[in-house]
């Protein structure tokens, strides 16, 4: 298969995400009133450690989930095979992997204060250039590429720094605490944005079709039409042409990566607010 099926975002979604965000609330009381607290919540007033928390929870709302829906663009979009779009996706994965080291040197030298944020809008400008690249005519890996690789640098900019950030920020003997909270708080993003992302990929590809197809459409039908494009899986589709499948693609993609470019951009603006302005070192 292309794709994963992504009847998910409908009624199943949305009582997955009301009984996550129902648990998200009952576990934050449970916390509150324990006197020996899993979550410390005390530690959200140490700036920096907030400060880096929101760069944890802006990677998880763009570049992973992502991740997911990539090699459907790549596969049912471009027309590539699984080979070539997996290629395509170590464009999109392997800066992350080359840039850490020089992440921990900027942090070094410019304080995570700002290199998170710089990370985080990097992350967001390679949305908007793989938002660019897709929606232009003759679209192919080419185009898509520079903003796969500068997605990649922002993530390997801000993984780190996020990581020593949020341990050290907080004493040692709070330090296991600190590294649970923030991979809770990717994991939460994570899971709340893999449907988030689903639903407005199917809705941007059904207001293509609705755009596109003549009038008089049968509404559940363009509705599970919409589903099969979204998840790769309309080649058998009757009397709906390539061209057409690739416009509603291109458009539904194209919301997405809008989504994932702004919803980062806007956090790497909290997270500086947050970090508020440079500290000065303690003179002993």
């Amino acid at each position: 298969t292309q794709g994963p099926e992504l009847g998910f975002v409908g009624p199943a979604a949305r009582l997955i995400l009301g009984v996550s965000v129902a648990s998200f609330i009952a576990f934050v009381f449970a916390e509150k009133l324990n006197t020996r607290p899993m979550f410390g919540f005390s530690v959200f007033r140490i700036r920096p450690f907030s400060g880096a928390i929101i760069g944890s929870a802006a990677m998880n709302i763009s570049f992973w989930p992502f991740m997911i829906y990539l090699p459907i663009w790549f596969q049912a979009g471009l027309g590539y095979d699984s080979v070539t779009a997996g290629l395509g996706l170590l464009a999109y994965t392997l800066p992350a992997l080359v840039v850490p080291p020089l992440a921990e040197r900027l942090s070094l030298r410019y304080q995570p204060r700002l290199v998170i944020p710089a990370g985080l809008f990097t992350i967001g400008l390679g949305f908007m250039l793989m938002k660019l690249g897709s929606g232009i005519e003759n679209a192919s890996w080419l185009t898509m590429l520079p903003g796969c690789i500068l997605a990649g640098i922002g993530l390997g900019l801000t993984n780190t720094p996020v990581t020593n950030t949020t341990t050290g920020a907080v004493s040692p003997a709070r330090s296991g605490m600190a590294s649970g909270i923030d991979m809770s708080a990717r994991m939460i993003s994570l899971a709340i944005n893999i449907p988030i992302m689903g639903f407005i990929l199917v809705e941007g590809v059904r207001a293509s079709l609705l755009a596109n197809l003549p009038s008089g459409a049968d509404i559940n039908a363009l509705q599970w039409l919409a589903e099969k494009i979204a998840a790769g899986t309309a080649g058998a589709a009757q009397g709906v042409s390539e061209e057409l499948v690739h416009q509603a693609l291109a458009d539904g993609f194209g919301l997405v990566m809008l989504y994932a470019g702004i919803s980062v951009w806007f956090l790497a603006a909290i997270s500086f607010m947050i970090f508020g302005p440079a500290r000065k070192p303690a003179h002993g």
